[in-house]
């Protein structure tokens, strides 16, 4: 059983794996000046989630319909699959150039299952332990942008259309908050709805202010053109004007959000939709398998990168909504 605090700490993480590479550059690209305003409507619509979310959780967290097993698996596949795939980009763009994106898609995957395979209190507890490393940076990262910071990059304001704006918000919903579903199936800790949101919240925060940040240092025509804008900036990060090329050090927040929610699904499909004892005890193997050479194919197919690039926030609102659903019709079984 975890702790409250460190279940706080797994939806932390949970809120910002999407947000790798997928989640700033498309937003960037969709709401341009109105980033901003689109963000923090896709939070407030995030909330409203998390409250449906939270009146679905029940004691009874055993999921023995196979229609919500196969609806979670392919939750669980997409979420793998985007993470691993930004992650071995990301990795394979500017640190591992020579290296074939296999091998490293294929190093991050055997430490996610072999983390998997030990559990979600150790899971857990490797999120309490990296929680205060990644916060550090973060802090220190703010530190470091703030003198570069032009307040005349955040106009001009509303200049996007209304359409895009909810777009965004419905994107930053999906990406935020859609992944608090796999803390459904979490033993049940009695939380409160301020302590099941609070680390939804404070991830959001974090990444509301990534935003202004690289908004604010690059200006939103510029900021739109990176792939990796989150990434970019930390280039022109300087500390006393002798620390310099801090990104190979300052990206590992990023790795730590990838590794905890990619460990979760991992212990979700090993041990809740395939328990150990049962004879499917090495589905998470082939799942993960699978997921390795879709994203090595992804990678591999520009057109692929763009339709998912462009439309894996619905792929995850539509997998989200289908399994609230059958939570629903769950609850009701359980309470008659």
């Amino acid at each position: 059983m975890i702790t409250k605090k460190q279940y706080k700490l797994l939806s932390f993480f949970l809120s910002r794996a999407y947000f790798l590479g997928t989640g700033f550059s498309l937003l960037l690209s969709l709401t341009k000046t109105d980033t901003i305003i689109a963000f923090i409507l896709g939070i407030l619509l995030g909330y409203i989630f998390i409250l449906l979310f939270y009146n679905l959780y029940s004691k009874d967290n055993k999921i023995n319909s196979v229609i919500l097993k196969v609806a979670l698996t392919l939750f669980i596949i997409f979420t793998l699959n985007d993470s691993i795939f930004t992650l071995t980009t990301l990795i394979n763009s500017f640190y591992l150039v020579k290296t074939p994106p296999l091998l490293i898609a294929l190093a991050i995957l055997l430490i996610v299952y072999l983390a998997s395979r030990k559990g979600l209190v150790t899971i857990a507890r490797v999120g309490e332990i990296l929680f205060p490393i990644g916060l550090f940076i973060f802090i220190f990262k703010i530190i470091g942008y703030t003198p570069m910071i032009k307040l005349d990059n955040f106009e001009p304001l509303f200049n996007s259309s209304f359409k895009s704006i909810i777009l965004g918000g419905l994107i930053t919903a999906a990406y935020a908050a859609f992944p608090q579903i796999l803390l459904l199936n979490i033993p049940d800790l009695n939380l409160s709805i301020k302590e099941y949101s609070k680390g939804y919240i404070i991830g959001c925060i974090t990444l509301l202010v990534s935003f202004i940040t690289v908004i604010g240092v690059f200006g939103f025509p510029l900021a739109s053109m990176y792939r990796f804008p989150e990434y970019m900036i930390l280039k022109k990060l300087s500390i006393l004007n002798f620390l310099e090329h801090l990104e190979n050090i300052l990206t590992l927040t990023w790795v730590f959000d990838v590794f905890i929610t990619c460990s979760v699904c991992g212990y979700i499909i090993n041990n809740i939709i395939c328990p150990k004892k049962s004879i499917n005890k090495y589905f998470l193997g082939f799942i993960l398998i699978f997921v390795l050479f879709s994203s090595i194919t992804v990678i591999s197919k520009y057109n692929v990168v763009l339709f998912l690039y462009k439309y894996t926030y619905l792929i995850i609102l539509s997998l989200g909504l289908i399994l609230i659903l059958l939570y629903m019709v769950k609850k009701r079984t359980i309470n008659k």
